[in-house]
């Protein structure tokens, strides 16, 4: 017999499963799976309310500013191909509120780490490499902000957290994404350290851990050192004024972005390339109109990718926009120690990938942070008000 609180669970999965966590998607238009994922929202919004659960004023109101603020810029420019840009963190933040309906927050993750492993095995026999992911690097994200979960969630059983730890690591090897491993590296010293959560030999370790798999990726012929080593080329520091200076040369962003995606010179990474190009116009605009410094270029503005989530939230929102989500996750980080090390963790991601931005990543985040802020108490019901 399925209980109310697994049925909530499993339609929570299902949701995840079948529509790719997107209630729009502005790639393929309106399916089956977009209606039913959005009555499957509606669905788990009114149980929400049923039950009266409330969410404390300042975690409200940094999260209805921060999905509004996008649709109100909308009307300001009054571009119509940008609506579903402008729409699309609304959407995300529904997840928080679904969030707050998981009570197992083990259970919770350990599904979604279950659910990677047979999105690969069978995602590969029909052809989609990644699984549920779409890209390499959403796959390697996923398993950094697991890892770190894991990690801090696991601890007192060894056995277990050593299981899921190799083979989120078997992911990280396979994929070779940069940003990924060294925010992973980084979350786990800035964790051992900043408070008393484990033994001295665990935390050595750790470190341990961290140096070998260092030396192991920087100095052995593999994916990571070998674009690591393109990033910091002089080549690639000698593109980054060459760019600047030829995007005032061209009148639309995505001229001058995806006209010629090949490399300014002999030699470089292509990505990183790539990724100043796509900032160099928005720096372009942005000096051509200084208002857009406060209230943004708009929602969208970037199109599918920014290759950073600091960049698309200081670009597309400005200032106004930028301290918004900054006031959030600051309110986040408060709640509990655990939303404090996954936004951390989160945020390094952010920093070379548009993980904000992701709709298999964001809603992850915001799923899990939900549910822990519902088990650390921020969460009341009407009738102990």
């Amino acid at each position: 017999m399925i209980s109310k609180n697994n049925f909530h669970h499993y339609v929570m999965l299902i949701v995840l499963v079948f529509s790719g966590v997107k209630p729009v998607s502005q790639a393929v238009g309106v399916s089956f799976f977009d209606f039913f994922s959005i009555g499957a929202l509606i669905y788990l919004g009114w149980v929400v309310s049923n039950r009266g659960l409330l969410v404390k004023k300042e975690i409200l109101s940094s999260i209805f500013i921060v999905s509004i603020y996008p649709v109100f810029l909308f009307f300001i420019y009054n571009d119509g191909v940008r609506f579903l840009y402008a729409i699309r963190f609304f959407e995300y933040f529904l997840w928080f509120f679904i969030g707050l309906l998981v009570h197992d927050i083990s259970r919770l993750i350990l599904s979604l780490i279950i659910m990677l492993f047979f999105s690969l095995v069978f995602g590969s026999m029909l052809g989609a490499d990644f699984g549920y992911f779409n890209y390499v690097w959403e796959l390697s994200a996923f398993a950094s902000f697991c890892s770190v979960f894991v990690l801090v969630t696991m601890r007192k059983t060894p056995i277990r957290m050593f299981f899921y730890l190799s083979f989120l690591s078997l992911i990280f090897l396979s994929a070779g994404q940069r940003t990924p491993i060294i925010a992973t590296f980084l979350t786990l010293l800035y964790l051992v350290f900043s408070k008393d959560l484990f033994s001295k030999k665990i935390k050595y370790g750790v470190v341990f851990s961290i140096l070998i798999g260092s030396v192991f990726l920087i100095f052995t012929e593999n994916r990571f050192s070998n674009t690591l080593s393109d990033v910091f080329s002089s080549e690639n520091f000698n593109s980054i004024d060459v760019i600047y200076n030829e995007s005032k040369k061209f009148d639309t962003y995505g001229e001058f972005v995806y006209g010629d995606r090949g490399l300014v010179g002999d030699s470089g990474d292509l990505s990183f390339q790539l990724r100043i190009k796509k900032w160099s116009y928005a720096i372009k605009d942005m000096l051509d109109s200084p208002l857009s410094l406060i209230f943004g270029l708009g929602a969208g503005y970037f199109g599918g990718a920014a290759d950073s989530s600091i960049a698309r939230i200081f670009f597309e929102f400005g200032l106004i926009g930028l301290i918004a989500w900054v006031v959030f996750f600051i309110n986040m980080m408060r709640v509990s120690f655990l939303i404090k090390i996954l936004t951390v963790c989160f945020l390094l991601n952010a920093v070379f990938i548009d993980i904000v931005y992701s709709s298999r990543l964001m809603v992850i985040y915001l799923l899990v942070v939900g549910s822990v802020y519902f088990n650390s108490g921020g969460v009341v019901s009407r009738n102990e008000v």
